[in-house]
């Protein structure tokens, strides 16, 4: 949540946009008269106008199967274009053509959208002091920033690049940084407000990061015990989402206690 706002910014977490939603209002929903295949692009006819749909991310639910190949039209999906007030289209992973009827899709109207962030953009923190929003970019290695930054109050941007040696990762007081890619991904990111100091946290490899959001810089690496050991991403199925499941990568969990000055890390791989 944006501090003295209703506003909260959300992130794709593999899909869509990263955007600031006024919390006060909640999604709109319109039925679906039909739906198509052809080519990898699904043509999608509502049932009524809409004057507020716009290019982003909408869930679709509830849509019968094909009628030819059994195609599933439901899930999370990127609208690629908007034809008109009643035709949308989105992409599907499918080769064979199909057609279905039925559904409803359900979407939300940002006011205000920060463009330039990856798809991959998933952990993501405010500093209700600063006001600064942080989000880490889990498929960044360094090339391009693990974590953007944006303050609310001007929409100026900044990064933290993280990179690492042959001995761990590189900080502010590291005298020789090789400057070599670190492994994926860092997946979340907490303030500590009263300090100004972001903390972030590298699931898949079980570190933790603490940095400066002014001068942009990491000053402490931290490797956690024990070692990552690979999972297996369970299968979920959203409550009252028909005919769609997904793979859920959980990463683990990080807050920052700004009172006591500790953070709290989950490894989700953690043997129990």
């Amino acid at each position: 949540m944006l501090p003295h706002a209703h506003s909260a910014v959300v992130t794709p977490g593999g899909l869509g946009s990263t955007a600031s939603i006024d919390v006060l209002h909640g999604s709109n929903s319109v039925g679906i008269k039909n739906v198509s295949l052809t080519s990898d692009w699904s043509p999608c006819t509502l049932r009524s106008r809409t004057q507020s749909l716009a290019p982003g991310t909408v869930l679709i639910s509830g849509v019968k199967v094909g009628d030819t190949n059994q195609v599933n039209f439901n899930g999370p999906f990127v609208v690629q274009s908007v034809i008109n007030s009643t035709t949308f289209t989105y992409a599907l992973a499918q080769t064979v053509n199909d057609t279905a009827t039925g559904g409803t899709v359900f979407y939300g109207n940002p006011n205000l959208s920060l463009g330039g962030l990856a798809q991959t953009t998933q952990g993501i923190a405010v500093n209700p002091i600063t006001g600064v929003v942080a989000a880490a970019d889990a498929n960044a290695t360094g090339q391009s920033p693990q974590i953007n930054m944006v303050n609310s109050l001007d929409q100026s941007f900044s990064s933290v690049f993280f990179r690492t040696t042959s001995t761990g990762g590189c900080t502010f007081y590291t005298q020789s940084c090789a400057g070599g890619p670190e492994l994926l991904g860092t997946t979340s990111v907490a303030f500590q407000p009263f300090a100004n100091l972001l903390v972030s946290y590298n699931g898949p490899q079980n570190q933790l990061s603490v940095s400066d959001p002014v001068t942009q810089q990491r000053y402490a690496w931290v490797p956690l015990l024990p070692k990552p050991t690979p999972t297996t991403p369970p299968s979920i199925v959203p409550k009252g989402i028909t005919l769609f499941s997904a793979d859920l990568t959980l990463s683990g969990g990080l807050a920052v206690d700004a009172a006591t000055n500790q953070a709290v890390v989950v490894n989700s791989a953690a043997e129990r």
